[in-house]
């Protein structure tokens, strides 16, 4: 199973500049990965998830950089289950 969620906008966000008004906060491209199997007692589950970078914030932060939150994901989260 698999899902992917591409978003755009042509509208940049500018944190220096005071004037502007439009931004959509947590705006971003995203995916996820899910396998599973089930089988008799076992029974598996690997998921990946990746989010794109975002803006995290309106307004003009003491560090631009604060602004936006980093791209992040891409590690594996595993269950397993054995049924006896």
């Amino acid at each position: 199973m698999a899902n992917l969620t591409l978003v755009n906008s042509n509208r940049h966000y500018d944190p220096t500049n005071v004037t502007e008004s439009f931004a959509i906060p947590g705006l971003s491209d995203s995916a996820n990965l899910v396998g599973y199997v089930d089988r008799g007692p076992l029974k598996l589950r690997l998921s990946l998830a990746w989010r794109d970078e975002y803006l995290q914030q309106i307004g003009q932060p003491v560090e631009l950089a604060q602004v936006y939150e980093a791209a992040h994901g891409g590690s594996p989260d595993m269950r397993a289950l054995l049924n006896a």
